[in-house]
């Protein structure tokens, strides 16, 4: 369904564009069927309505454009007419009245107020405390800022109507001087459609809906016929080139130590000996804890003499046997009791080994849960001991990420409340997906030789799935989405032509473009909305987007 222009019909006459240009209150002069402004248009007898409101948004987006560029310095970002208002009234002026006089609603005159408030160039004196009755008056700092204000306003009506006498200027109502000029057109009482001209004014000089009139005046999207010749708009392109890209993720994960045990004893009996401290390190087969072993030493030396003893009759037996003094089967029962003393020895050797904690590995102990003479169950956590050099981290990757992840791929991780960037090797990737989640776990290791790293510390990890060398990519702002898919406008012989696309990587400030484009078109980046299939296009200097070379799709 096509927009409504908000020129009325019963103002579609031969004053149509002055009611239009006032609306917008933008500089112009009217004169030999010509209107001079920002932009200049001829021939404007016959033209249609939707004309005159796709020329005249052009004029006033420019004038409002280099109006906020010129007072860019105040801050205050588009009440300029609201201070030139509030002077006039001299601090006689409520806000109910300077709401009144702007044709504002309650809630767009506070928030204005609030605003210039904030920014020190307005106070409210508090009148009955009623605050639709406060007085406003302008702070000192607000004198210079209103002389640059008019300043502006004057320069930019000398640029609009250059070589337009000032008697046949009509100018914007708030510039110093500025008689205010109101068409025979606009003083038609009527219809609705002209009760909305008035509507739209009370809109304009809100200036919240500034970006509106492009839309609101029937502009880009109706066809724009007779009269004129519309100028080349303006847009920043990105022009494509072939350029390395890398397919990295972002994921969280935990930091994991490579070797970790839980130091317990095998059995129970009294602390003898603590051989580490607290948080320390320790090295391999270091002892860490001795269990008092008394009496299982007294049962070794008793099983060592019975073994002893067994070992001397099987010799004799061995002896007779030779010389047939006893039989074989008594051989045998003397053989088998010294391999019973033999296992009852080994078993005591071995209950005596249990009594002495060692460490497994090189590592650091965490904090004990005993002390020294006090009595321990088997089973019981002594410490954990933990090898922090190097550390593993643990994380997660979609499912479709895990048939790229293989062993030897490079990751980089960040942590809470440290600014360095670390690095790690990915040396394992599970076989299956987590059937919860549709994941699939990725362990990496890192170096830790400063020590900086802690297990269980959060981490934020970049993984780094392959490397692109000739990826076309351009800015994600780019982009337009339709019900159809995705498409780019492109710049191809001054004029827009559109293209659909199919899309790869996807960063947070980029897009891979797979199919659709290729190495030298130019995509536009800036005024999406305000274009359509063939309209006249001119690049300009890029100013917020990585510098690349301007040029024409066409010239290829």
């Amino acid at each position: 369904m096509p927009r409504k222009s908000f020129v009325c019909r019963r103002c579609v006459s031969d004053e149509r564009f002055i009611l239009a240009l006032s609306i917008l209150n933008v500089p112009f002069a009217f004169a030999n069927n010509c209107i001079v402004s920002f932009v200049t248009i001829t021939n404007v007898t016959d033209m249609p309505a939707a004309s005159i409101g796709y020329w005249c948004s052009i004029a006033a987006h420019q004038y409002f454009a280099r109006l906020q560029e010129k007072l860019k310095h105040l801050e205050i970002t588009h009440w300029f007419y609201v201070l030139l208002i509030i002077d006039e009234g001299k601090g006689d002026l409520s806000q109910q009245e300077l709401a009144n006089r702007l044709d504002l609603d309650k809630v767009a005159m506070t928030r204005a107020l609030d605003h210039l408030v904030e920014k020190g160039y307005v106070e409210r004196c508090d009148c009955e405390g009623d605050r639709r009755k406060y007085l406003i008056k302008l702070t000192p700092k607000a004198k210079p800022a209103v002389k640059a204000i008019r300043k502006a306003y004057e320069e930019l009506n000398d640029e609009a109507l250059k070589g337009v006498k000032k008697a046949d200027r009509t100018v914007f109502p708030g510039a110093p001087h500025a008689p205010r000029q109101q068409p025979a057109a606009r003083e038609r009482s009527g219809s609705g459609d002209h009760q909305a001209c008035t509507h739209m004014k009370r809109a304009i000089i809100s200036l919240y809906t500034v970006p509106l009139l492009l839309a609101g005046c029937g502009g880009i999207e109706e066809q724009v016929a007779g009269g004129g010749v519309m100028p080349p708009m303006a847009v920043q392109v990105h022009v494509l080139k072939a350029e390395p890209l890398d397919n990295s993720i972002t994921t969280t994960g935990t930091l994991l130590p490579n070797e970790e045990v839980d130091l317990v004893s095998e059995l129970a009996g009294r602390v003898t000996l603590i051989g580490f401290q607290e948080g320390g390190g320790v090295s391999a087969g270091q002892v860490l804890v001795r269990i008092n072993d008394d009496e299982l030493q007294a049962q070794l030396r008793k099983a060592e003499a019975n073994l002893k003893l067994g070992q001397d009759d099987e010799g004799r037996k061995k002896q007779l046997l030779a010389v047939s003094g006893i039989s074989q089967e008594q051989y045998d029962a003397s053989q088998a009791q010294r391999a019973a003393l033999q296992a009852d020895a080994d078993n005591l050797r071995a209950q005596v080994a249990k009594s002495t904690i060692r460490a497994p590995f090189s590592g650091k102990v965490g904090l004990r849960s005993i002390s020294e003479g006090g009595y321990v169950g088997s089973n019981t956590l002594i410490a954990k001991l933990q090898q922090t050099d190097p550390m593993k981290v643990e994380f997660a990757v979609p499912e479709r990420y895990g048939r790229i992840m293989k062993p030897g791929a490079m990751i980089s991780f960040t942590m809470e409340g440290d600014t360095s960037t670390y690095t790690g090797e990915v040396y394992a990737v599970d076989p299956s997906v987590d059937a919860t989640t549709r994941t699939v776990k990725v362990r990496a290791r890192s170096s830790n030789k400063e020590g900086r790293l802690f297990p269980g510390a959060f981490a934020k990890v970049d993984v780094r799935l392959e490397k692109l060398k000739d990826a076309l990519v351009i800015p994600a702002e780019a982009l337009i989405p339709d019900i159809q898919g995705q498409k780019v406008l492109l710049m191809k012989g001054g004029k827009v032509v559109s293209a659909r696309v199919q899309l790869g990587i996807r960063s947070a400030n980029t897009v891979q473009l797979t199919s659709g484009v290729q190495p030298g078109d130019s995509v536009i980046v800036t005024g999406l909305l305000a274009l359509r299939e063939g309209v006249d296009v001119r690049p300009i200097p890029k100013e917020t987007i990585a510098p690349t070379t301007t040029a024409d799709s066409s010239a290829r």
